[in-house]
């Protein structure tokens, strides 16, 4: 008789002291026999035969007597323990004898890692998620009803509820008197009912929720207390990588450096402008004129002004000489003879930055940006290209690249990826760019399971 993993079976646990330690002495390896019990027509012989040894080594006697039952109830031949004849009654000391004849000894913490690790693999997703919280809660030492709801995809959630004594007094295990479920269903209401029992090692349900975007919430109340727990609609994590550029006329920065070098040549009293001018290679426009630099100088030459024009600089210096004055006139005031004081000269460095224009790409800028979108709502994630990276570029045509990867409820979803020339493969992300560098993306969480 094949039991499907929905169909969870109702454990009672004996009562345990409050001095609960590993999955043993709490009962939570009870969870895990279920899903040996759904899968083991489905995985490798050695494989189960491994796991169900561990488990059976991990167990007390007492629960070895009900897994033993489970097998009997369900028609499943029982595992072959060598010495130990599962098919016979046996006593404590006997299931004793064999744990320390067959079983490697190890610590409660060790030995319920090896335990998870043994079914993972093949246990249900709800069966390996309760009983990590049944040896979670147990270790925390937590007294009274405790109850968890855990997302295992867009519809369905593995609801934990377990009860442990406060103090060695309280030995009733607490009886259901109802059951409430909103936004959902139990798949199996045979576990918990008015007049069920909640065991020290747990029960396990599966609850369905009505739709993606429905808030569930279970309520189980018993004769000593309730127990409340709800779990919001699943939210979507996206994790947005984005490239974006573009194509148009982009600035090519051409910059030279310049000499000017003037001397009167024996010209004593010269006193006259001059104009150097300096061009940038390729036509670029000149943008920027540094402060000429001067080298050597004499006799008061200096450089006047400096302007730009177009592609071009235009520099202008006052040439002047140290003077030449007279030293022998004739009678009608004229000058025979003069005395030349010195030559003026005058050498300088100028530095010249300009920008011509030719058809280009920007630079690629890359960002990743994260956001979390409830199902049923849109939201978006903007990327803005540097406006100090853009520069004067112009007429431009904007290019990107997207790759948004998802995670919902745990599971990575499909990656999605595509440019500005490709459509998405889904229609629950749109992007566009704005005339100034803006790369919108629009992200939908649908209202579907994915």
């Amino acid at each position: 008789m094949y039991r499907p993993p929905i169909a969870l079976l109702l454990l009672l646990t004996p009562f345990m002291a409050p001095t609960l330690a590993s999955a043993s002495d709490c009962g939570c390896e009870s969870l895990l026999a279920q899903g040996v019990f759904a899968r083991r027509e489905k995985v490798d012989v050695k494989v189960m035969s491994a796991a169900e040894h561990q488990l059976f080594c991990e167990s007390s006697a007492a629960t070895a007597r009900q897994i033993t039952d489970q097998y009997f109830t369900l028609g499943i031949a029982v595992p072959d323990l060598g010495s130990l004849d599962l098919g016979k009654k046996f006593s404590d000391e006997q299931y004793s004898e064999w744990k320390k004849a067959s079983c490697k000894q190890t610590d409660a913490a060790s030995s319920s890692q090896s335990l998870s690790t043994a079914f993972s693999s093949f246990a249900d997703p709800q069966l390996v998620t309760g009983f990590n919280e049944c040896v979670s809660t147990c270790a925390s030492g937590k007294g009274g009803l405790y109850c968890r709801l855990q997302d295992i995809d867009d519809s369905t959630s593995a609801f934990f509820i377990s009860w442990r004594p406060r103090t060695n007094k309280e030995l009733e295990l607490p009886s259901v008197t109802s059951v409430r479920v909103g936004g959902g269903q139990l798949a199996n209401d045979a576990l918990l009912h008015q007049g069920s029992r909640i065991p020290v090692g747990g029960l396990l349900a599966t609850v369905t929720r009505k739709s993606p975007s429905a808030v569930l919430a279970v309520e189980v109340n018993t004769d000593s207390e309730p127990c409340k727990v709800k779990s919001d609609p699943p939210v979507t994590e996206y994790t947005v990588r984005a490239t974006l550029s573009a194509s148009g006329v982009v600035p090519v920065v051409e910059q030279k450096s310049f000499s000017g070098d003037h001397n009167t040549s024996g010209d004593c009293g010269m006193n006259e402008n001059r104009v150097d001018t300096f061009c940038l290679p390729n036509g670029a426009t000149v943008t920027d004129v540094g402060q000429p630099s001067i080298r050597t100088q004499n006799c008061g030459t200096r450089v006047v002004s400096v302007n730009k024009n177009g592609s071009c600089v235009e520099v202008t210096v006052n040439l002047k000489g140290c003077g030449n004055p007279c030293q022998v006139s004739n009678p009608f005031g004229g000058c025979i003879v003069r005395e030349c004081k010195g030559n003026g000269w005058i050498g300088y460095d100028i530095f010249v930055k300009g920008v011509r224009y030719e058809p280009g790409t920007t630079s690629p800028k890359e960002d990743v940006k994260a956001a979390s979108i409830p199902v049923g709502e849109t939201g978006s994630i903007s990327f803005a290209y540097p406006r100090e990276a853009l520069g004067t570029a112009k007429d431009l045509t904007w290019h990107f690249i997207i790759e948004v990867q998802r995670r919902r409820g745990g599971r990575y979803l499909p990656t999605i990826s595509f440019s500005e020339g490709s459509a998405p493969s889904t229609g629950d992300v749109t992007a566009s760019v704005s005339s100034t560098g803006v790369l919108t993306v629009v992200l939908k969480n649908a209202e579907k399971k994915l």
